[in-house]
């Protein structure tokens, strides 16, 4: 049985966990705008899409810190999963 490969975006989540605020801010700046215009395209408004985003930011530190996440896909692919997840 063949280990699954670890995505070069764990970056972020360890970023996360490490509170680095350069990797907290490229989160902030690559992936929550395209978050906040999905939900606001799907009924959502703006602040409903800051709760999601915080939310969702908050489950992949814990996954991060407590279950050692590590990806095999994309952050954006995973953080956009745990939207669906949370929202």
């Amino acid at each position: 049985m063949s280990e699954k490969k670890i995505h070069e975006d764990q970056k972020y989540v360890d970023g996360l966990v490490a509170n680095n605020s350069f990797i907290i801010q490229a989160i902030y700046d690559t992936f929550v705008p395209k978050v906040i215009n999905y939900i606001k395209q799907n009924s959502g408004d703006a602040d409903q899409a800051q709760d999601i985003v915080q939310d969702t930011i908050i489950t992949i530190y814990n996954q991060g810190s407590q279950k050692q996440l590590q990806l095999t896909c994309p952050f954006d692919a995973y953080f956009f999963y745990c939207v669906n997840v949370s929202g």
